[in-house]
């Protein structure tokens, strides 16, 4: 059996194929895992289906492992063959999948399927595979759509004017660009590792989303050795001049109505005299960008810029050495400078895109925020490089600063500031201790069993086990776990309902230091608080429920050639209003917590990285944001299908071009 299958494919947009400065590396050979494939193509994780509606027809599906087909290392680049574009959609969609599952240590699982009866039972139904429509709108348009566990490419005519290397009114498909693509895998990625960041909460939560598929798709682009080198020889080894580094989706970008150069650039743009320039860090930018690509573009140029600082950090001895001081873009640089130069982008790129990868394993499960997510990515680096060697933090520091985002709450723009506060003076009681060590100690050999496990289904299926017996625990405490005659596993079968996870919190827990610890990791066993909204008691109802999200094994090892063996924990709690008539009706408020465990040789918890149920003020911003009351860009073009301001993010109007 072949460890890998070679397919052709665009390194950029197909228009690159016709520019003579481009079209020697606009074609290459992507290297996938191997897997057993039936025509579309369908594998493990993903379904190809070539249903044109537009066109009211259907596509043959490609066959990879037709001799002909795979002794050519699949079809070759075309943008007049369908099956080509079956190929190409998959290839990327499985490069993505690689490159998460690499970064995050385990397998991808898509978000299941929560269907409701006619008696309002939930049922979560298992979903193996991710469907892709390459041709299923005849619209600038492709987005995810977590209902339907899918992604959707469209294609349209351009523009009827010359503007840019399309033709006027030539047909663009969204399905060719590896750009898109990367963008909507990651967006199904995301969802499935955390599917609360899709509900509306605050001004961040849509714009993190496009920031962070832009990025995955920028820095994952970077790993193009070719590419990486031609861009080199063309801005005479500078990042910061005019590339195609920083741009994403150039032919879609040029062919829309608008007339974008790119779709979105992170490094700059060329102004109203056709002259490119470098976007400069602006700290007030993102306090007064209110919409969701505006601020999300603030994000991504802030990363890139981080990059480019590490860059020309770590480059400025090659060019010492090369006595290359002239720095103007008409200067040549010799072949091999540019070689070098190219495996520290590679480098620099890669270790990144792992860094903003792994930091989603370090943020709290819902109402997600930029400071959050800045929180997030220093600590997850601390875990992965505690030295940091090469200036990864101080880059994305000094990054940060000079853009103007800031955490919450943090006085100052330190490591020691942003990392998470860890948890090794939080349990100070035996009892605290010993729950914490009877909770670890359930999670030990559970984690095992599931390491055991190659299939994907296997992993969900024993991952429900694992969710429903630790909600048991919490809920019951372990003492009282411990003197149940009949385990929860018994009700446990493959037809698990998800209401079990869903049920009244904390009614059977009597013992007030088990209340007290389950408060330190950032849960809250009973409604004591009162909520209120402009001076009115908001009438939740009487109970909040817990959800034993995930428990997801982190096995992985470390930019400084640690082992890192870690268990992520996600729990959420929810208040609702359930009041016909009332202005609130429909209003959910979440929080939980985050929990890391060591399981290595000291075997203990890293961190508890909470959103307080009990917080009034994040409350109150929450219903201030989507209510409307801050005039924010809450509009059906970005936001939300109609008036319901409780909705979550549409993310077909959110790519609407």
């Amino acid at each position: 059996m072949p460890t890998y299958r070679y397919l052709k494919g665009y390194t950029l947009d197909p228009s690159f194929s016709t520019l003579l400065a481009t079209y020697t590396i606009n074609e290459t050979l992507y290297k996938i895992r191997w897997e057993e494939l039936d025509h579309g193509p369908t594998g493990d994780y993903l379904e190809v289906i070539d249903i044109d509606p537009p066109n009211n027809c259907f596509y043959e599906p490609v066959n990879l492992n037709d001799v002909e087909v795979i002794s050519q290392h699949g079809l070759n680049p075309s943008e007049g063959n369908p099956q080509f574009h079956q190929q190409f959609v998959y290839t990327i969609a499985m490069k993505i999948i690689d490159v998460f599952e690499d970064a995050l240590g385990r397998k991808i699982i898509w978000r299941p399927q929560l269907s409701k009866n006619d008696e309002g039972t939930y049922t979560e139904d298992y979903i193996g595979k991710l469907r892709l429509y390459p041709h299923a709108l005849l619209e600038a348009n492709a987005y995810y759509t977590p209902d339907k566990k899918a992604v959707l490419f469209g294609y349209f005519k351009a523009k009827q004017i010359q503007q840019g290397i399309n033709v006027p009114g030539g047909t663009v498909f969204t399905c060719l660009s590896p750009d898109i693509i990367a963008h909507e895998m990651t967006h199904a990625i995301l969802d499935s590792i955390h599917p609360h960041f899709i509900e509306n909460t605050n001004l961040d939560v849509g714009a993190f989303h496009e920031a962070f598929a832009d990025t995955v798709a920028l820095l994952q682009r970077l790993g193009n050795r070719d590419l990486v080198v031609h861009q080199l020889e063309q801005a005479s080894g500078k990042l910061d001049n005019e590339s195609v580094f920083g741009e994403l989706a150039t032919q879609v970008g040029q062919a829309i109505v608008h007339g974008h150069t790119s779709l979105r650039s992170a490094i700059g743009s060329r102004n109203e005299s056709d002259v490119w320039e470098r976007r400069t860090p602006d700290p007030e930018e993102i306090n007064a960008a209110k919409g969701v690509h505006e601020r999300g573009a603030i994000f991504v140029a802030c990363i890139f810029d981080a990059f480019i600082r590490l860059y020309d950090y770590r480059t400025k001895d090659l060019f010492r050495i090369a006595q290359y001081n002239t720095l103007s873009s008409s200067t040549l640089i010799s072949p091999d400078l540019i070689q070098r130069l190219a495996t520290e982008v590679l480098d620099i790129s890669q270790s990144l895109l792992k860094i903003c990868i792994q930091a989603l394993d370090f943020v709290p499960p819902c109402d997600i925020t930029f400071g959050d997510y800045i929180r997030a990515l220093i600590t997850a680096d601390c875990e992965i490089a505690p030295e940091d060697v090469r200036g990864y933090r101080v880059a994305l520091i000094e990054a940060f600063r000079e853009w103007g985002f800031y955490a919450d709450r943090v006085n100052t723009m330190s490591v020691e500031s942003l990392k998470w506060n860890d948890t090794k003076d939080m349990f100070e009681s035996s009892y605290e201790q010993d729950s914490l060590d009877s909770i670890i100690n359930f999670l030990k050999p559970k984690i095992r069993e599931l390491l055991g496990l190659k299939g994907r289904k296997e992993i969900y299926t024993k991952t429900k086990e694992i969710n429903l017996l630790l909600h048991e625990i919490i809920t019951y405490g372990i003492q009282n776990m411990n003197n149940k005659k009949q385990s929860m596993l018994d009700a446990y079968n493959e037809n698990y309902k998800y209401q079990i996870q869903s049920k009244d919190m904390y009614s059977h827990i009597e013992s007030d230091q088990w209340k007290k610890f389950l408060i330190k990791l950032g849960l809250q066993p009973d409604v004591s608080t009162i909520y209120k909204y402009e001076g009115k008691i908001i009438p939740f109802t009487p109970k909040f429920k817990l959800q034993v999200l995930n428990v997801r094994p982190v096995y992985r090892s470390s930019r400084e050639g640690l082992r890192i063996d870690q268990v992520v924990v996600t729990l959420l709690q929810t208040l609702r209003v359930s009041k016909e008539g009332h202005e609130l009706d429909g209003f959910k408020f979440r929080g939980g917590c985050t929990l890391i465990f060591d399981l290595s040789e000291k075997s203990d918890l890293s961190y508890a990285i909470v959103k307080n149920l009990t917080s009034t003020r994040r409350l109150n911003n929450q219903l201030k944001y989507q209510m409307g009351y801050d005039n924010f860009a809450l509009n059906a073009n970005s936001y939300i299908d109609d008036d319901n301001p409780f909705q979550s993010i549409q993310l077909k109007n959110l790519h609407q071009l």
